[in-house]
């Protein structure tokens, strides 16, 4: 339920890019993304944590993090790219990334 709740918040970064320079519409676009952000982050963790043997915590958590944020770390440097192929439209960028996410 978290992650579709983070996804939709790429909807109000879509909204931000069509409204213009809205102080009201930054604030609620960067407060539900960080909301999120974190219901997702808990939820990661407790997963995470059920995945690891007591007797390696440590090994296997700093593994299975890390291989939680590669696909992020990947994707987020070809952002660049697809806005500029997309000829600088934001509010489509974030669209797309509520529809793929």
């Amino acid at each position: 339920m978290s992650g579709l709740a983070t996804a939709t918040t790429n909807l109000a970064y879509s909204w931000l890019a069509m409204s213009g320079q809205s102080t009201d519409v930054f604030i609620v676009a960067v407060a539900s993304d960080n909301f999120t952000t974190g219901l997702v982050t808990v939820a990661l963790v407790a997963y995470l944590s059920s995945l690891c043997n007591s007797a390696y915590t440590a090994t296997q958590y700093a593994l299975l993090a890390s291989l939680a944020n590669l696909a992020r770390i990947w994707f987020s440097a070809t952002s660049g790219m697809m806005v500029d192929a997309l000829d600088g439209d934001w509010a489509f960028f974030f669209l797309l990334c509520a529809i793929i996410a």
